[in-house]
């Protein structure tokens, strides 16, 4: 798995695995030249390890269907935030009416970091996070965007093991093994994480054995950038975006929950910003879809550009409420630079720049 960082502490902890989309993305580029894939197959073995990995180790059966959630196992503080769990823990054990164990606390902190997502209400009880997060409960969740990443690997794997099987014996088994997988997992997050009433996805809450609906999340629509293609469904999501509170003057909110969490109302992130534009883009043959696109892209650069006028810097993430302001939140000061916010801008005006 790709480490949660180059430290030791990190080996038991990933990144979402969105390694495979990077491999594809320079398969694509290299115009699908299959002496990319023949000649760096170390690439396959690779994004393989990474899959086992993912399901040996954070896999769930939910009515007979198999799914993956963030979910480390931990007994002690992460050493990156050592002094900061302790407090935590400290205050759950002043609760006595905790519902919560310290075991279960630090597993769902590294669980939380894991996701990129630290932190947010998609991960309390109640979703909603106390200001000490000492009700954290991410081991109990399944969430849909990792769903949606671990059905993209099983395709760019069934797809990369297939262009190596084209010239080269050995590789037809897995090209049926992780074709089978990806349409296991379809049907899974049909079943599991469809909300047909709501024209979303929805995480699920392993506890109570039901999806997860108190809030709104962008959780809810990311699966749609890599799902297969459905105009019908696909007009549905983007409606149910437009409709869900969501996006703003300064962009797409992480969720329409106030309770101080930097992945959390009123901040825009870049990378969401992103992903949004790019499920949007895949419907642009659609009226809702071309809405969205342009919504989203004209939002963030807005923001982007004035918070770089007044400011003189791009920022980590935006204030949806305020275009150009930065987001707060979280657990450490709101950061400048910023690799993301820099590549999401250049991606929109070098796509999207004849309108915007």
């Amino acid at each position: 798995h790709m480490l949660n960082g180059n430290r030791i502490y990190y080996q038991n902890r990933s990144q979402p695995p969105l390694l495979a989309l990077m491999v594809d993305a320079i398969y694509e580029y290299e115009a699908r030249n299959t002496s990319y894939i023949t000649s760096h197959i170390e690439y396959l073995d690779i994004l393989q390890h990474e899959y086992q990995w993912w399901m040996d180790t954070q896999a769930v059966i939910v009515d007979g269907y198999t799914l993956n959630m963030y979910h480390i196992n931990a007994s002690s503080p992460r050493p990156e935030g050592y002094t900061h769990d302790e407090e935590i823990v400290a205050h759950l054990n002043m609760n006595v009416s905790r519902i919560i164990s310290e075991v279960a606390v630090y597993s769902s902190l590294r669980s939380g970091a894991e996701s990129g997502m630290d932190y947010t209400s998609r991960w309390c009880l109640h979703r909603y996070c106390n200001h000490d997060l000492s009700n954290i409960d991410t081991i109990n969740v399944v969430p849909v965007e990792l769903n949606a990443f671990m059905y993209a690997l099983e395709v760019t794997l069934a797809k990369l093991f297939s262009v190596a099987a084209a010239v080269a014996a050995g590789f037809d088994e897995q090209v049926r093994i992780f074709t089978t997988a990806a349409n296991d997992r379809l049907i899974a997050m049909e079943q599991i994480l469809w909300d047909e009433r709501a024209s979303k996805w929805r995480d699920y809450d392993l506890t109570n054995t039901r999806q997860l609906n108190e809030t709104e999340t962008v959780a809810s629509y990311l699966p749609l950038w890599l799902l297969p293609y459905n105009r019908t469904r696909g007009e549905m999501v983007l409606h149910a975006l437009n409709s869900s509170g969501l996006m703003f003057v300064g962009g797409v909110s992480t969720s329409n929950v106030n309770d101080s969490q930097q992945w959390d109302f009123p901040n825009a992130w870049p990378p969401v910003q992103y992903v949004l534009s790019r499920a949007a883009l895949k419907y642009n043959d659609t009226a809702i879809g071309q809405y969205v696109v342009h919504n989203i892209t004209q939002t963030y650069i807005n923001a982007a550009y004035i918070g770089l006028n007044q400011s003189g810097y791009m920022h980590e993430k935006y204030n949806v409420l305020h275009v150009g302001q930065f987001g707060d939140g979280g657990f450490y000061k709101p950061q400048t630079g910023f690799g993301w916010s820099n590549g999401v801008a250049l991606s929109f005006l070098h796509d999207h720049g004849q309108w915007l």
